[in-house]
């Protein structure tokens, strides 16, 4: 059975560990991270890319919602999700996006990953929905 792959894109190192320890808990296999945009980048354009790709929108030099755009550009089955701050107007993002730092944040992520794995035919049991 093909697993999820799934990539998180934070700044914030803290943050990274925090959601790929909940990602894993929940069932993620195939979770890596990264500090920045460009190292993504790098990846896809060598024709390495995940199937779901989780990017902070504040990330410097590449804000996360142009890494979403110029990843799935390149490579249409690599879905996206984008993690926004609290004070973000939800209207202006057209994908998936969790509120960052919120009550319930992290189980808001997990659930996400969860639609958009299923609603793309992605591996199934990949993460486990509470």
């Amino acid at each position: 059975m093909k697993t999820t792959s799934i990539w998180l894109v934070h700044e914030t190192l803290h943050m990274l560990m925090l959601m790929r320890n909940t990602i894993v808990v929940h069932g993620g296999h195939d979770v890596r991270c990264f500090t920045n945009s460009f190292d993504v980048i790098e990846l896809v354009l060598r024709g390495t890319s995940p199937d779901i790709l989780v990017a902070e929108d504040r990330l410097t030099g590449m804000p996360g919602n142009d890494l979403l755009t110029l990843a799935g550009s390149m490579d249409d089955r690599c879905r996206g999700i984008l993690l926004v701050s609290p004070g973000a107007a939800g209207c202006s993002f057209q994908r998936h996006t969790v509120v960052e730092g919120v009550p319930g944040f992290h189980k808001s992520l997990v659930q996400t990953i969860h639609a958009v794995a299923n609603k793309n035919g992605m591996a199934q049991g990949v993460i486990a929905s509470e």
